[in-house]
């Protein structure tokens, strides 16, 4: 439930965000399931949910990483 909240709030940041501004994305996101009591019944403590939080920014920086552009090969032609 909140890979999938996070995730999807993450992927719609422009290109540019900061991690910083990430990080107070899913902070948000968490701290509103907490507040709703959606983790109540979890047996995550506080530390191992910041630890979870940081581990989202993580793997969105990763996610976003620049890509080398591969060169596209030229058609061959194929004489019967």
């Amino acid at each position: 439930m909140l890979a999938d909240g996070c995730e999807a709030a993450l992927r719609s940041l422009p290109p540019d965000t900061s991690d910083r501004e990430a990080q107070t994305t899913v902070k948000r996101i968490v701290e509103a399931r907490l507040a709703d009591g959606q983790l109540r019944q979890s047996s995550l403590s506080r530390a191992e949910v910041d630890l979870v939080m940081h581990a989202f920014v993580r793997v969105w920086r990763r996610m976003r990483h620049r890509r080398i552009p591969y060169p596209i090969p030229a058609k061959r032609s194929f004489s019967a």
